[in-house]
């Protein structure tokens, strides 16, 4: 089972539970899954009671939230929310009260909001969204001010999981909106997926095949609007893209690839986890053959290939190399993304 109880609590500062979504009639926190309260309870009793120091946050929303009906959303279309949400301060305030109540009951430090993407109007969104979010955000950090002095408890933090794409970036004030936040979460990963007919690896440590598109050009674009840096986690992916080779003779970083298949265990096309891949390396590493099929290209990261499929990922260099520019650029820190099963459970039986 992947459960809390499966969490090395000392290996992180924060945690961030995701994700709940937002009812689209009141706009309150609601479940995502059935059982996420319960399951909530549960990791914030356990992480704290072993680990006093460490911090949850619940991440609201996500990919999914915004990206139309599908079995993800049990069949309703909530792309449209998170706009309305803002829309009216009567609909803001709803939520942020919510988000209170859902914080305070279930023993939560913060919220995360996890908006893909404030105003893209291909997603939901409206142009007036940059502005009402700012708003929000203003109203927000207020309230959670107002209620630690009337409860005594710390203040709520406030996370933003932020776009690294700068076209999306761009549809509201990063800088403006970085004042009222704790920091932002960076989604300085997905450059690369099989969404796109060429391979490379998923987060690009440097550019590559497109200008501003990797970890160190979505860093540099909070920087130079202004963001402190202490307010930026640089995100880095904890797994890998994967593709199907149009030619297998054709392997290196930009060559031509559809969707791939997906890890025994995580079941996603064109995803696997880090342990899946570590998997496959470990038997041609047993057999000889890692030189074959496992590659690391410095400013760019790790890929592996078996059959026709492409796996991009970031390995023990890439990663060093990412930590390094955290570092240099004098950041809070770094946010792993993955699930954290997909980390933690490591059995042939995938439980």
């Amino acid at each position: 089972m992947h459960l809390p109880e499966n969490i090395n609590p000392f290996i992180y500062t924060h945690i961030n539970y995701a994700f709940v979504f937002i009812s689209d009639t009141n706009f309150s926190i609601i479940p995502h899954e059935i059982d996420d309260q319960d399951l909530s309870l549960r990791m914030n009793k356990f992480l704290k009671g072993a680990n006093p120091s460490i911090k949850t946050s619940f991440s609201i929303g996500g990919w999914t939230f915004t990206d139309g009906a599908s079995k993800f959303t049990g069949g309703i279309d909530y792309s449209k929310v998170f706009s309305n949400m803002v829309s009216t301060a009567a609909n803001r305030a709803a939520f942020i009260k919510s988000c209170i109540a859902w914080a305070r009951q279930l023993g939560f430090d913060g919220i995360d909001l996890d908006w893909e993407y404030v105003g893209d109007t291909s997603r939901g969104g409206s142009t007036a969204d940059g502005a009402n979010f700012l708003t929000l955000i203003q109203e927000m950090r207020s309230a959670f001010s107002n209620e630690a002095s009337a409860s005594g408890k710390a203040p709520l933090l406030i996370t933003i999981a932020a776009p690294a794409d700068p076209d999306k970036a761009n549809l509201f004030d990063i800088k403006a909106v970085s004042q009222y936040i704790d920091w932002y979460n960076l989604m300085s990963y997905d450059f690369y997926g099989n969404w796109e007919n060429q391979v490379d690896t998923t987060a690009p440590v440097q550019d590559t095949i497109q200008p501003t598109w990797s970890y160190t050009s979505a860093i540099d674009l909070y920087l130079n609007a202004g963001v402190d840096p202490k307010k930026i986690n640089a995100g880095l992916p904890a797994y890998g893209r994967v593709w199907t080779l149009n030619d297998v003779n054709k392997n290196t970083p930009g060559s031509l690839g559809t969707g791939g298949v997906a890890g025994r265990c995580s079941g996603e096309p064109g995803y696997m986890g880090y342990f899946e891949i570590m998997e496959i390396l470990n038997v041609f590493d047993s057999l000889g053959q890692a030189q074959s099929h496992y590659f690391y290209k410095p400013g760019d990261g790790a890929w592996m290939t078996f059959d026709d499929q492409w796996v991009g990922f970031d390995n023990d260099e890439s990663i060093r190399d990412k930590v390094s520019i955290i570092k240099q650029k004098n950041l809070r820190g770094g946010m792993v993304s993955l699930s954290l099963w997909v980390s933690v459970v490591y059995n042939r039986n995938c439980f």
